[in-house]
This record gives C-alpha cells, sequence and structure tokens, in this order.
C-alpha cells in the first residue's frame, strides 16, 4: 500500500500593483483560451460554408476602453479595424448599454471591412450589471447581405450601398430579445436601391448572426469564470499587460 501525504500549501497571493511575468503569461493563455473557445462554438454553431468550413471569421476579446485583450488565430486582416468597431459603438451608445444588449455593425465607418463582414459586440457587465467589464466580439463573412450581384462584393461598384445592407449601430439583441423583424427589414433593406437585391442568404445570415452571439456570450461566461479565480482587479490589471499583435 502506498500512502501519500500531501500538505495544503496556503494560496499565493496575487499583486494588482506589480506584474509577475509567471502570471502574465498564465493570464495571456487564459484569454487566449477565451477566444479560442468563442471560436470554437462559433464554428459548431453557424451554418454557412463562409463560417463553418472555410473559417471566415475573428474572435476576440476587449478591455472596458475597447483596447485588443486576445485574438485568436482565426483571420488576422479582420482583427486590426474590430478594436475601432468596439470603440465605435462606445461612443455611440455612451450609457445606453444594459445587460443583454448585443450589437450589431458592418459599416466602414464605424470600424467595419467590406459589408459582408458583420462585427457583432457584447458588452460583457459585473455582477451588479452596472459597469462594463470587458467586451467579446466577433466578426464573420457573410455570404450574401444583399446588393447587385450574389455575394455582395461587385467588382464594378461605385458607391457602398451596391455592396448590400449597410448597418452602423443595431442592437441585434435588446435586453435578451432577438430583434429578427427589424434585422430581416434591415438585410432586405437594398432592395429599395436601384439595381439593388435584399440579401439572398437570409436564414443563413440569421442564424450565423445568432451564432456569433452565442460565441460572445461563450465567451462572456468564460470570462466571469476567470474573474470568479482571481477577482476582477487582478483580471483587469493583468489585461493591460498582455502582449497584443
Amino acid at each position: 500500500m502506498v500512502i501519500l501525504d500531501i500538505s495544503s500549501s496556503a494560496k499565493k497571493e496575487i499583486s494588482s500593483k506589480t506584474v509577475d511575468p509567471i502570471q502574465l503569461s498564465i493570464f495571456g493563455h487564459r484569454f487566449m483560451g477565451v477566444a479560442e473557445q468563442m471560436g470554437r462554438a462559433l464554428q459548431k454553431t453557424s451554418v454557412s460554408t463562409n463560417i463553418k468550413e472555410r473559417l471566415d471569421f475573428s474572435c476576440t476579446v476587449f478591455s472596458p476602453e475597447g483596447g485588443l485583450v486576445a485574438n485568436a488565430p482565426h483571420v488576422p486582416a479582420m482583427i486590426g479595424s474590430m478594436a475601432f468597431a468596439v470603440k465605435w459603438q462606445m461612443d455611440y451608445w455612451g450609457d445606453n448599454l444594459k445587460p443583454g444588449d448585443v450589437i450589431l455593425s458592418n459599416s466602414p465607418v464605424c470600424g467595419g471591412t467590406h459589408l459582408p463582414d458583420l462585427t457583432v459586440i457584447t458588452p460583457i457587465f459585473d455582477a451588479e450589471g452596472k459597469d462594463i467589464i470587458f467586451w467579446t466580439a466577433s466578426r464573420g463573412h457573410h455570404a450574401d447581405i444583399g446588393g447587385t450581384l450574389p455575394g455582395s462584393m461587385p467588382p464594378n461598384s461605385k458607391e457602398l450601398w451596391e455592396e448590400g445592407a449597410v448597418i452602423k449601430a443595431f442592437k441585434v439583441i435588446e435586453g435578451g430579445e432577438f430583434k429578427e423583424k427589424e434585422l430581416i427589414d434591415l438585410l432586405m433593406a437594398p432592395a429599395q436601391s436601384p439595381g439593388c437585391q435584399g440579401t439572398r442568404c437570409l436564414r443563413d445570415n440569421i442564424s450565423d448572426i445568432k451564432a456569433q452571439a452565442a460565441a460572445n456570450h461563450r465567451g462572456s461566461q468564460l470570462i466571469h469564470s476567470l474573474i470568479g479565480d482571481y477577482g476582477l482587479e487582478i483580471v483587469q490589471f493583468y489585461s493591460k499587460f498582455l502582449p497584443t499583435p
């Protein structure tokens, strides 16, 4: 018989004043794990070929100020402008965001790229539901959102609206309620422009937007789990020192 006598040691206190290189590495991996699991959730719950099979998406975590904290190695070209997308929404909505709100945007003037890249942004609130403590965001390339040609990227377009639906700031989920009717109206709006149609992949659009919101929610759960392990002050402190691309 083998007896293992393991004495329990006191849990090491982590400082929120000085950076411990070992702890910084641990937090770097933890935050990266959040972004990676967001990506897995998006891939599994999406339906379109672009997102589910081509993996044309990116998932990220941002600080309360909109600075990049972590991103998984999905599509790097998307990530550069996502911080601007989050900061634009912060300035636009101000204090008009509540727990259960999720924002949809794709306009280039709001930090977007080309219009088929739809960005879903979720504020993460503290336990009291008062202050935003982090943000999660996911950007996915949708097969079509309307415009003059299928694919929403006509090579001969001269105006932005020829690519399809332009969405600056829309609460696709408000107070936990998915605004499907309003979303359909936005995605079909290009039909009102000369020579254009509304989205040709409406059901895929709706399903993938829901998948993006679900991925963000998964990130929110993991962030709260991290805070449960270390406390909000420590988590936010180390998030400011993580190296980002």
